[in-house]
């Protein structure tokens, strides 16, 4: 009888230790999962930042790129307009070497 009793409490006693284990574990996968989905809540919000930035770069990018054809067409424009201009100088002052030639031929 004596044993029965002493098997009874041992099994009483075991019941007792693996139903706090249970809980004990039950609380430390309640915890895992909070981290878990906070850690991965944070990952979406910083991926969510980062695309933004992505976009803003992208869009800075494109703009450069059209400032730049601009500022090589307004070159361009400049360019044509100095060589346009220096040829009517040499025109000009062909002209003049001409008319000076033919006062000293006179």
């Amino acid at each position: 009888h004596n044993e029965r009793v002493a098997l009874s409490a041992q099994m009483l006693a075991m019941t007792k230790e693996h139903s706090q284990v249970e809980t004990q574990m039950r609380g430390d996968m309640e915890k895992l999962e909070v981290s878990w989905s906070e850690k991965h809540a944070a990952a979406v919000r910083a991926s969510a930042e980062k695309d933004e930035k992505l976009n803003e770069c992208r869009e800075e990018i494109t703009s450069l790129i059209a400032k730049q054809a601009s500022l090589k067409q307004a070159l361009s424009e400049q360019k044509t307009a100095l060589d346009l201009s220096k040829e009517e100088e040499i025109g000009r002052l062909k002209g003049e070497i001409t008319v000076l030639q033919e006062k000293l031929e006179v």
